[in-house]
């Protein structure tokens, strides 16, 4: 989770590298000078705003995948802990069977398939099918998260209002009043775009400490949220397998001392019935003996 959210703090830090050159395509159609007329204002304005949450989206969809990527490998190394640890918490239950029951118990000693496996470890080794598919997605929707939402409100949120007047009243200071200037040529007007570039990027790399700092924390605390669900969730199946586990051993061992007692008894009644067998036998061989013994 902190690699995560720390992955994100750079990236954010990280884009008034490239914003100049990355910002050239989301740019709008508008001319660049449109923003000193008047009754063009608001619409250049309002086209601006759209190019820039644009911008700023799909900036954040390429971070989400490498975010996504790394919260996937990590989730696939539990999986594969889970398939060992399954391994031996199998052996160990059997083992324990043995000396209970006084009877070895054959498994199947592969663990590359649900069946062999401990339910729990089942369910965890289930994200190695996922390996091609969006594991990270699965639980961070799971969790009620989406990588968008740090960018709800985000305008509202760091007063960003503030920084489109850059674009409207406050912009027509000195930085506006040299660009009247320039005359609306061809040269002018590609010189007004680079000027309003660098004015955007000065304003954004100062919103972007701010930005970055403030969605660590729920960055962290959402890719946190995941592996704990994930956590939860394999406790809850391994002390269920545990419960029913005790409760099969159980059974088990009842059996075996219903078993036990019923051997027990029938072997008395054996005994008392060779006991009474033997006594008659001794009894007819006196009756015998003495018939032999009386005179003819």
């Amino acid at each position: 989770a902190k690699a995560v959210a720390n992955s994100f703090r750079d990236y954010i830090l990280n884009l008034g590298n490239t914003f100049e050159s990355d910002f050239v395509r989301y740019q709008p159609d508008l001319g660049f000078l449109d923003f000193l007329r008047q009754g063009k204002r608001d619409e250049f304005n309002a086209a601006f705003k759209r190019a820039f949450e644009r911008y700023m989206n799909e900036k954040i969809s390429d971070w989400e995948v490498t975010a996504e990527q790394k919260i996937s490998q990590a989730f696939l190394e539990l999986a594969r802990s889970a398939a060992n640890y399954g391994a031996i918490y199998g052996k160990i239950a059997d083992t324990m069977t043995e000396k209970l029951i006084g009877k070895k118990v054959y498994a199947n000693t592969t663990m590359d398939s649900a069946e062999t496996s401990p339910t729990w470890a089942s369910w965890a080794m289930g994200f190695l099918s996922l390996a091609s598919g969006n594991v990270a997605g699965v639980f961070l929707a799971g969790a009620g998260f989406d990588w968008k939402n740090i960018l709800v409100n985000w305008f509202a949120v760091l007063g960003i209002s503030g920084f489109l007047l850059i674009f409207t009243g406050t912009f027509l200071g000195p930085l506006g009043l040299a660009l009247m200037g320039l005359g609306v040529g061809a040269f002018q007007a590609d010189q007004a775009r680079k000027e309003l570039i660098q004015a955007t990027k000065k304003e954004l790399v100062n919103y972007l400490p701010q930005l970055a700092e403030e969605q660590w924390q729920p960055i962290h605390d959402a890719v946190n949220e995941c592996f704990d669900d994930y956590e939860r969730q394999v406790i809850k199946r391994l002390n269920d397998d545990i419960k029913s586990r005790k409760d099969e051993l159980d059974n088990l061992v009842e059996q075996k001392e219903s078993n036990q007692v019923n051997r027990e008894t029938e072997l008395k009644r054996l005994r008392s019935l060779d006991a009474e067998v033997l006594s008659k036998v001794n009894g007819i061989e006196s009756v015998y003996g003495y018939l032999l013994a009386a005179p003819m």
